[in-house]
């Protein structure tokens, strides 16, 4: 009997252990990627690029969603970065509309030393 019940009390321990794992992991759909490096626009107006660690990202104007794709590359240094955008802002309906757009961006660094990008629309961008 007293083997019985070492086991029981070593399964329950076991159980309790799983339970406590299971909590405490990171499945339950929450965002497990960190932000890798963060670009602002050169007159500090509300224009940011943010690059996840999952190889996604984000364009903000005004702390509004704009644009969102993925990326390859390395932001945080000198050398081509291709922009895959997936998703970008219907201004007439106010919703992220499902796009293709391919470009690239080129990480240089000014005469200051900082890291720093143009856009398309010939918007510099600063490594914040």
């Amino acid at each position: 009997m007293k083997k019985f019940l070492k086991f029981g009390a070593a399964l329950t321990a076991l159980v309790l252990g799983l339970a406590c794992f299971v909590a405490c992991s990171n499945d339950d759909g929450g965002d497990s990627r960190s932000v890798v490096a963060e670009y602002q626009e050169q007159n500090y107006e509300p224009y940011l690029y943010i690059f996840y660690s999952d190889g996604t990202y984000e364009y903000k104007e005004y702390q509004q969603l704009t644009e969102k794709g993925k990326y390859t590359g390395t932001p945080t240094k000198r050398g081509p970065v291709t922009m895959q955008r997936e998703y970008f802002l219907d201004e007439v309906s106010g919703k992220l509309i499902p796009d293709a757009k391919n470009y690239r961006i080129t990480i240089d660094k000014n005469d200051d030393g900082d890291l720093c990008f143009e856009d398309d629309n010939e918007n510099s961008f600063f490594l914040n």
